[in-house]
């Protein structure tokens, strides 16, 4: 098998291995896709309010994950929003509360333990 360039075949490799890296793919309502050029997974709300971004999808889809957890969280009582503190929810996403960001880099709070 003739590969252009080594990174694409180093993406193909793990494909095989793994079953879950795919050039683009869809999941709980956000859509991702693999960007060759600078090595990352970047997932999109369906809504476009925010991305995720991480080398690694399987983390992604732990993150997207747990906003969903984080979301049925709000659902039973939409005041805890006023009180982010009090939530039990990842560190990560409560960062992302209060910065109003609408991009998030998974890698990061992975690395800062808040993943």
């Amino acid at each position: 098998m003739l590969m252009d360039t080594p990174t694409q075949g180093l993406f193909d490799e793990a494909s095989r291995n793994y079953g879950i890296n795919e050039m683009k793919f869809e999941y709980r309502g956000y859509e991702g896709e693999y960007d060759v050029k600078t090595g990352q997974h970047i997932a999109r709300s369906c809504d476009g309010d925010l991305c995720l971004v991480s080398v690694s999808q399987s983390r992604l889809r732990k993150a997207i994950d747990q906003l969903w957890e984080a979301l049925r969280c709000l659902d039973t009582d939409p005041m805890r929003l006023l009180d982010i503190e009090s939530m039990a929810i990842p560190g990560w996403i409560r960062q992302w509360l209060r910065s109003g960001s609408s991009r998030v880099d998974i890698d990061r709070a992975f690395a800062t333990g808040h993943l």
